[in-house]
């Protein structure tokens, strides 16, 4: 408790001006004579907040660490710019969004276990009967892998397509979201240790790429190039606090 001695009453976090100064008139100046208090003296005199500042400088924990649960779900998703009813349009917009899904997989060290992926027409057009369709299911080994969750995702896409409708919206739900390091592989069909290192180096190449030369400059080809599928953004703000090429240009 030394350094108790060497610590102001005012310096420990919580305490104000006005209570340091009240303390002080009960002769309390350092963080020791503050630990040495009754509990109960410091309540009654200052109040409950302040009692269990005196607890935890005596060792007491009296507010529990909370710890902080990872999302159960992750879902990408947008609408079109307008109707698309080619499969490979949809295709590079299932893709994109599993690109947008597994950057936020990554960033919070998750794996993803079960996937699903939707389809949806515009229900507000008076001349179009509503369709919507929809598959989930589990992966075979959690995984993290971009080229594993694309893949995936297009296989179930070609399952849910429908030629000719023109569909409005498209996008994907990642579930059952564990971390990482104890993910629980399927039994009968285990990646190998140098398939698991390759694909974590891949995929952080890809990361420090983006990361440094700006976001999606490497990709899957599967998300294509023209993107014709994409939501018209006439009326988007511009990005000036997170975009280079986006910053206001002053005349003079």
């Amino acid at each position: 408790m030394m350094w108790l001695e060497k610590l102001a009453v005012g310096d420990i976090w919580g305490i104000g001006r006005q209570w340091q100064q009240k303390s002080k008139g009960f002769g309390v100046i350092t963080a020791n004579q503050l630990a040495s208090q009754n509990p109960h003296w410091v309540k009654s005199n200052f109040n409950v907040v302040l009692q269990r500042t005196v607890m935890e400088l005596n060792g007491m924990s009296c507010l529990p660490v909370e710890a902080i649960e990872p999302k159960k779900s992750l879902v990408a998703s947008c609408s079109f710019g307008r109707p698309q009813t080619h499969l490979l349009a949809i295709e590079e917009a299932i893709s994109h969004h599993c690109a947008t899904a597994w950057g936020k997989l990554r960033k919070q060290e998750l794996v993803a276990n079960y996937m699903s992926v939707f389809l949806y027409t515009n229900r507000f057009d008076g001349h179009l009967k509503p369709y919507s369709k929809s598959i989930s299911f589990r992966l075979i080994n959690p995984t993290d892998d971009i080229r594993q969750l694309t893949a995936c995702a297009k296989q179930a896409l070609k399952r849910i397509y429908k030629e000719g409708v023109p569909y409005q919206k498209s996008g994907i739900m990642l579930a059952e979201l564990t971390l990482k390091s104890p993910a629980q592989m399927d039994l009968f069909n285990q990646p190998s240790d140098t398939a698991l290192v390759k694909s974590e180096k891949l995929m952080t190449l890809i990361e420090s790429i983006n990361k440094r030369y700006g976001a999606r400059s490497i990709r899957l080809a599967a998300e294509g190039f023209q993107k014709q599928w994409t939501m018209k953004r006439e009326m988007k703000s511009p990005c000036y606090t997170t975009c280079w090429t986006e910053l206001p240009v002053a005349k003079t």
